[in-house]
């Protein structure tokens, strides 16, 4: 596998280089290359500019200005009305924030919305080593992922088949080591009282579904892990593999993740025009699953809402881009 790996790397970079030399040589006249890349980056421009580095760049100088008539000193322009321009100035803001407003976010990007840090953190791991198995995804981790990937496909209520769909979980993730684990973490989330309670009641349960929902210009997405709905209404339930061992831990990360929650609500109103009720976090851990709600569910929603028209809902860097990865 990682001799076909390395092969297909080889390929695809190749034919970027392919693609590169088309698009250079169409340019008639001119060809104007930005080299602007970030650090450590395998972009054309990063290549480009290794190769100009220390090399003897001609730039051709334009031919020099030809004299023009001396203008008739008439009315000032409109732009130098202190008036005018304060209007153009006011009017040049809002159009940049609006081009700025991402098209699409993600809602569990926005978990991580007040943490650039940790997410830069965890981009430099996945580009110096992409083929890791703690490589990022949508769980976060190998582990987290096998074990979001076991209760999608395991009986709820009986907790039938987790044992060998764990095993292959773990193998599919390329932890083995870590298969009772993944075991253990998917057993504690059935116990979770949120869950269990769906299933002795016989409410109807969905899992992984795909919710997205244009609100105010954007749009709005994601997978609901667990959507319950019962005589009451609607009740959204997200899975947590975080390691919370404090109650402090817990805290942050429930404050963390509300907006990730608020949005999942926000979404499935707009689609189903029905308020969502609850929204519950379960966090799984080998000694027993803690649960948490979010206690004003109504408010975060509003906030989220908020932060969508006012155009900060996420830094740029966390707009996701790219398809969900599958499992």
């Amino acid at each position: 596998y990682d001799a076909a790996a390395a092969e297909e790397d080889r390929h695809e970079a190749a034919e970027r280089l392919r693609l590169l030399y088309v698009a250079m040589t169409r340019a008639r006249d001119h060809l104007v290359v930005s080299l602007h890349h970030k650090t450590k980056s395998d972009c054309h421009a990063a290549r480009v500019a290794a190769r100009l580095n220390g090399a003897s760049v001609t730039h051709l100088a334009p031919d020099p200005p030809k004299p023009q008539p001396r203008q008739q000193v008439g009315k000032p322009p409109e732009s130098a009305n202190p008036d005018v321009r304060a209007r153009w100035l006011e009017d040049r803001s809002t159009s940049i924030a609006r081009a700025a407003q991402p098209a699409s976010v993600s809602a569990t990007a926005l978990a991580h919305a007040d943490d650039p840090e940790r997410d830069e953190i965890e981009k430099e791991e996945v580009e110096a080593d992409p083929s890791a198995p703690w490589r990022r995804g949508r769980a976060g981790t190998a582990v987290g992922r096998a074990v979001h990937a076991v209760l999608q496909t395991i009986d709820l209520a009986s907790g039938a088949g987790v044992a060998e769909t764990a095993r292959a979980q773990a193998l599919a993730e390329q932890v083995p080591d870590h298969e009772a684990e993944i075991r253990a973490l998917t057993e504690s989330v059935l116990t979770a009282p949120t869950v269990r309670s769906a299933t002795a009641t016989g409410a109807r349960c969905w899992r992984e579904v795909p919710v997205g929902a244009r609100i105010d210009g954007v749009l709005v997405e994601g997978f609901i892990d667990l959507l319950i709905e019962d005589g009451e209404g609607f009740t959204i339930v997200d899975y947590k593999t975080d390691q919370v061992p404090s109650d402090d831990d817990v805290a942050a990360a429930v404050a963390r993740y509300t907006p990730q929650g608020a949005a999942y609500a926000l979404a499935l109103e707009a689609v189903l025009g029905q308020p969502v009720r609850r929204c519950v976090f379960v966090f799984a851990r080998a000694t027993g699953a803690m649960e948490h709600e979010v206690t004003d569910l109504p408010g975060a929603v509003a906030q989220v809402r908020e932060r969508l028209v006012r155009g900060s809902l996420v830094p740029k860097h966390l707009v996701r881009t790219q398809p969900r990865p599958s499992r």
